[in-house]
């Protein structure tokens, strides 16, 4: 006969050795997650082959560049980005105005020490950037996020702004957020999910992303275009800012309707 306490004692047994190696397989996990995130490198300089200088800001060092001479244009990059989204029209404007983008806090190599990662935060640094670098009677160009931040800085009727431009700007909330942004903002492992995301995924994430821009003028593709947006856009903090800046993304726009 079967004797049910024998079946009894040992399901338990084996449910308990079960859930035990569940455990130590989560904790190893939120284990190497930490590590991968702490490991992880930003780069907060300017490697060869990139332009500018840095700015120091609030305890944040900014990239920025400036060129050409007249008027002053501030030029504001989207999400993610960098002063090199402008590269096709920033020489042209320079022939007769004096050009200023730069990397938002935690993009392309500027740093993410204590960046809120909000419109009205951008807007903020955007303001402090002009003050420091004297720029006068401005004209503000914002492409898609950085449209949003001209649009909040056109709400706040600054003196020293004469025109806002918003291409492609964001302003209105938007259904669609990855889930992989929610795990990379979750305290302790969320470096680590960031930095495992952009190592295993950087590759086809940047084509795919690029691709989608610029279909179908493709012929930017080149193996040095592509070479250097990894090397800017898959940072561990720029996936963090990125992240931060989509999960929040709704409440932004909330506040500039």
């Amino acid at each position: 006969m079967h004797n049910p306490l024998y079946y009894y004692q040992m399901e338990r047994f084996i449910m308990k050795r079960a859930l035990k190696t569940v455990c130590i397989a989560c904790i190893s996990i939120i284990i190497l997650l930490v590590i991968t995130g702490i490991a992880s490198h930003d780069r907060i300089a300017i490697p060869d082959g990139f332009a500018g200088s840095y700015l120091e800001l609030d305890g944040e060092r900014i990239r920025y560049v400036q060129k050409g001479a007249g008027r002053d244009v501030l030029l504001i990059h989207g999400l993610p980005g960098s002063i090199e989204d402008w590269d096709p029209v920033i020489d042209r404007l320079a022939k007769k105005y004096r050009v200023t983008a730069y990397d938002r806090p935690g993009f392309g190599f500027s740093s993410d020490n204590a960046a809120a990662h909000t419109v009205a935060a951008n807007a903020d640094t955007a303001v402090k950037i002009m003050e420091r670098l004297g720029l006068r009677n401005v004209v503000v160009v914002g492409h898609s996020y950085g449209g949003g931040i001209a649009l909040a800085l056109a709400a706040r009727k600054i003196e020293n702004i004469k025109g806002y431009v918003s291409l492609a700007g964001v302003s209105h909330p938007s259904e669609n957020v990855m889930f992989i942004f929610y795990l990379n903002r979750l305290p302790l492992v969320g470096r680590g999910f960031a930095a495992a995301g952009a190592a295993l995924l950087g590759d086809s994430m940047m084509e795919e992303m690029v691709r989608m821009a610029f279909t179908p003028d493709m012929d930017i593709l080149t193996p040095d275009y592509l070479n250097k947006r990894k090397e800017m856009m898959f940072q561990t903090k720029v996936v963090m800012s990125l992240s931060a800046e989509d999960v929040r993304y709704n409440d932004n726009m909330r506040e500039l309707l």
